[in-house]
């Protein structure tokens, strides 16, 4: 697996994410998913913080009255 960078948490130990079929075998999947607070990735090297939303950040439909 190639080496994955930090997650958003700052942990940066991963784990291969793998799932069981209807037919009782394991499959192993593309994504990984973080050791310590447990959010998956495809492809964690692109992982960017996400911004913090403020009441003046919010947007609103331009559709709706008010």
């Amino acid at each position: 697996m190639p080496s994955p960078s930090n997650c958003l948490c700052g942990s940066d130990e991963f784990t291969r994410v793998t799932v069981r079929q209807k037919s009782g075998e394991l499959y192993t999947t593309e994504f990984v998913s973080c050791r310590a607070c447990g959010v998956m990735y495809h492809r964690p090297d692109l992982a960017k913080p996400i911004e913090a939303m403020t009441p003046s950040a919010a947007t609103t439909c331009a559709g709706s009255a008010g």
